[in-house]
């Protein structure tokens, strides 16, 4: 029982590292489902999978901000980076764009 609760949660940390949010959503539920994952592991899970949602969300941010040239849209995208702890190669150039933008 205990190595299919391990296996199971780290499906769902698996998914999550290769940012496939709905795939580890869904090993999570499947192992709720089955039991195999235990009421004190869901709290922690959800909150990996809902801090793999915000960055991959400030990434997409970052990114239309860069498109559009949007100086305000990319400090504010650097700051949830910063709170994300987000390294990324996008956070990258969206410093060096509002760098550029500001100076501008």
């Amino acid at each position: 029982a205990a190595r299919v609760r391990e296996r199971r949660i780290q499906a769902v940390r698996d998914a999550v590292t290769a940012g496939q949010i709905l795939e580890a959503k869904h090993a999570l539920d499947e192992g709720i489902d089955l039991g195999a994952i235990l009421p004190e592991d869901v709290g922690k899970l959800r909150v990996v999978i809902r801090h793999a949602e915000a960055r991959t969300e400030c990434r997409k941010e970052l990114s239309r901000a860069l498109v559009r040239g949007d100086l305000p849209g990319l400090q504010h995208g650097i700051e949830q980076a910063g709170k994300l702890k987000l390294e990324h190669p996008v956070v990258t150039v969206a410093h060096g764009a509002a760098e550029d933008l500001d100076s501008a």
